[in-house]
């Protein structure tokens, strides 16, 4: 895959490659980025997150750092001038960083083929106490913002199989 040079992409088909799992359509298509669009993944902070906001800015610089030291074909952008409108309805962006009461998850994102008004990572309240580094939630999630599946969707996995119950 041409824009993530340095990080090797599988079809889920393929076995044992050690390569990042592509989400693809019901057709059987990776579902990515072209290489300009992975350039140029801009993205808001809602200023919903209240004074928790800062918590999540960073946790986002330091979960998109991450993969864009795996990659020069990425840039995460965050345009900080949009969070007082950053929602799936503000076209100056890609996607929008938005808290939620959710339960059912410490965060969620999209894929690249979602259309633009599911275009965003939600951010649950259980994201400040988790344990986890927040960092590596939020890189986690830009993983599938970038098209990348669960690797216990590689059919080695065997019994192992991802719906909505996990």
């Amino acid at each position: 895959y041409e824009s993530l040079p340095s990080v090797p992409v599988a079809e889920e088909s393929s076995g044992g490659t050690g390569d990042l799992i592509a989400n693809t359509d019901v057709y059987g298509n990776q579902t990515l980025w072209s290489a300009s669009e992975a350039q140029d993944l801009t993205n808001c902070v809602s200023d919903d997150f209240g004074s928790q906001k800062s918590i999540v800015v960073n946790a986002m610089e330091g979960g998109a750092a991450m993969w864009e030291g795996a990659s020069s074909g990425i840039d995460f952008t965050y345009v900080s001038s949009e969070d007082g409108d950053c929602n799936t309805s503000n076209n100056n962006v890609v996607f929008s960083v938005e808290p939620t009461s959710e339960t059912g998850y410490i965060a969620r994102a999209f894929f690249p083929d979602s259309p633009k008004f599911q275009r965003n990572v939600l951010v649950a309240d259980q994201f400040y106490s988790s344990g986890w580094q927040q960092d590596a939630i939020l890189a986690h999630e830009l993983g599938h913002v970038l098209g990348f599946r669960h690797e216990h969707t590689r059919p080695e996995a065997g019994t192992c199989f991802e719906d909505n119950n996990w």
